[in-house]
């Protein structure tokens, strides 16, 4: 599967006219790596005397980071999965009334699994959001760029992923899971944008950055 494949083959395979992998894919790759330099700046304050204070939450920074990563690496592939069941679902016969049947709910089941996949990504995206905090208030400062670059790509991972889900919920004709769904995912919208603002603040300002404003 593409997890297994090398980074230039599998960016050969994003690049090209074949519909997987495609977005869902790629924002689980962006979580993966957002999480890892979440974990690298976390893996150069752990056991360092100068941040000895949080060795305790970085600690556990670095536990959830590795499960984290786990998780999103699977998803690379479970995106491009769930989403050709939805491709081979529409190509169904649907000349008799039993095949029209079979076929709407080989769809609908189908674009269930895709979102809950992209639900997953989006969902994990945002619980590493919530790692970034202690290493800018406490971690290696000399890290706080890699910080800031892991926050920008969990947030772009998990605004990808909404995409997906807001995408496919248009589609779904069961309203209580469209509802279900959304009562799950608004919280975290609105949260993982207050994180990132909030993350890429204090790193700017600890780093002595200026805003830069292009017109």
């Amino acid at each position: 599967m593409f997890k297994d494949e090398t980074l230039v083959r599998y960016i050969e395979e994003l690049a090209s006219k074949t519909p997987t992998p495609g977005g869902g894919s790629a924002a689980a790759l962006a979580g993966c790596l957002g999480v890892a330099l979440i974990s690298m700046a976390a893996n150069f304050t752990r056991g360092n005397e100068k941040y000895k204070d949080a060795e305790e939450d970085v600690q556990k920074v670095l536990e959830s980071a590795r499960t984290l990563i786990g998780k999103l690496t699977i998803l690379i592939d479970e995106d491009s999965i769930t989403y050709r069941k939805v491709q081979s679902s529409y190509r169904l016969p649907k000349e008799t009334t039993d095949e029209k049947e079979r076929r709407v709910r080989a769809i609908q089941d189908a674009l269930k699994e895709n979102i809950g996949v992209s639900m997953d990504i989006c969902r994990y995206s945002y619980n590493a959001a919530r790692l970034c905090d202690v290493l800018v208030d406490k971690g290696n400062p000399f890290l706080l760029g890699d910080v800031g670059s892991g926050i920008a790509m969990l947030w772009a991972a998990f605004q990808s992923s909404l995409l997906n889900v807001e995408t496919n919920l248009k589609n779904v004709k069961d309203d209580k899971f469209v509802i279900e769904a959304k009562k799950t995912i608004e919280p975290m919208v609105r949260e993982i944008d207050n994180i990132n603002s909030s993350i890429m603040e204090k790193v700017r300002k600890k780093l002595k950055l200026e805003k830069t404003y292009v017109t």
